[in-house]
């Protein structure tokens, strides 16, 4: 039977020609869908070092570039500003954390550097964040080895880095990445890092970051601060905004601050990077209808045009049910060819590993199998009415037809 089905849907490939190459591109297009939602899917499983609950981040935005680079205190006060900053806050009865670093948080900023193994040269591209001493307990960051910083750093040879797990399976892989050295090899100068702790991941924009090589240098005490990340008690709302800001006019009264809850943060950064996935399954929603509309109506005339061939089926034997399920086999059968036409093609892409980890095998094998279903379920609806319409073909009727 499946023999007979197959010579038929032959015979009449230039017929399907059009069709099969509609639902060909369905297919690619139902498939990147697939892809790029369980490509999010696996990333929001993934650790992102990160803690946005009762945690706020606040921007210092007015400083002139020079100051920024050069500026440590205020003309009224020697202390550090992070210190001053610090103190300030401190007196907030709901602040529980006050930390700093020069990155945003759940933001599309990034930084990069090249970092080189110094014992072996090996260099590897990495991001890249500096964050005080407080980070690791303000953002509920877990070390799995070694320690984060502290005051015992001061004036070290070298400098102490933390690193993430990608990092050390890179560059140090198996052996203990703890006290190992390393060197900015970005710049032309002779900066050298100890590898001090390591923490799982580090994804600064949120749960739908790639996860990438990332290294945490400590921010000087001296540091002019530009992100704060701040640790309030369980519950604060917002009307904790106005005492923020005035405990930081305090410090600089001349300089503007932007601050927003991280949770606030979060779901913006979240929204922003779901865009393309959505443009996306509206494309793939338009491109199925519209080939739904065409298949419907190509199954119509198709069903018209073989009312003879149908008719002397008939006569000879077969049941409505044969020629309900012959009508349905054809179609399936048809986009199993152009389907498998799509992968022959697809599967090129893991087997070079030219995307890397955006489609590895467990992803292909997935959006493979939910773009064939899909595919299957859109033209077994649209030929069920056809099939249904032939199978109530009648001898007489076929006698008749011109």
């Amino acid at each position: 039977m499946i023999h007979h089905i197959f010579k038929l849907v032959w015979q009449r490939k230039s017929r399907h020609l059009l069709l099969s190459l509609e639902i060909l591109l369905a297919f690619l297009v139902v498939f990147a869908l697939c892809a790029a939602a369980g490509r999010y899917y696996q990333l929001f499983q993934l650790p992102t070092g990160l803690s946005h609950q009762a945690r706020w981040l606040v921007s210092i935005e007015g400083q002139d570039h020079d100051e920024l680079t050069q500026t440590a205190t205020t003309a009224s006060n020697t202390e550090p500003l992070m210190a001053q900053y610090q103190r300030a806050l401190k007196q907030i009865p709901a602040m529980q954390q006050v930390s700093f670093t020069d990155l945003p948080l759940y933001d599309l900023s990034r930084q990069t550097t090249l970092l080189q193994r110094a014992d072996t040269g090996q260099s590897l591209g990495v991001d890249q964040i500096s964050v005080s001493d407080d980070f690791f307990a303000a953002a509920e960051l877990p070390l799995i080895a070694g320690r984060s910083f502290n005051q015992t750093d001061n004036g070290a040879a070298h400098q102490p880095v933390v690193i993430d797990q990608r990092l050390a399976d890179t560059l140090f892989p198996g052996i203990d990445p703890i006290g190992q050295l390393l060197r900015d090899d970005a710049t032309s100068s002779s900066t050298s890092y100890q590898v001090i702790g390591l923490v799982q991941a580090l994804r600064t924009q949120g749960e739908l970051m790639a996860v990438a090589p990332t290294v945490i240098t400590r921010l000087s005490e001296q540091s002019v601060p530009a992100i704060l990340l701040l640790q309030l008690a369980p519950g604060t709302d917002r009307a904790i905004e106005q005492q923020l800001l005035q405990q930081l006019k305090q410090v600089r009264s001349d300089w503007r601050y932007n601050m927003e809850p991280l949770t606030q943060k979060r779901q913006s950064m979240l929204r922003t990077q779901m865009i393309p996935l959505f443009i996306l399954a509206v494309l793939s929603a338009f491109l199925l209808s519209m080939v739904a509309f065409g298949l419907f109506g190509v199954l119509w005339q198709h069903t018209s045009l073989r009312i003879p061939e149908l008719g002397l089926r008939r006569a000879i034997g077969a049941t409505a049910g044969n020629i309900y399920w012959q009508i349905i086999a054809e179609q399936l059968l048809l986009n199993l060819l152009a389907v498998s036409i799509a992968l022959v093609l697809l599967v090129q892409l893991p087997l070079t590993g030219v995307l890397g980890e955006h489609l590895n095998w467990p992803l292909f094998l997935m959006a493979s199998l939910v773009a064939t279903l899909i595919i299957c379920l859109l033209s077994l609806i649209c030929a069920l009415y056809p099939a249904w319409r032939a199978s109530r073909l009648t001898p007489t009727e076929a006698l008749h037809y011109e």
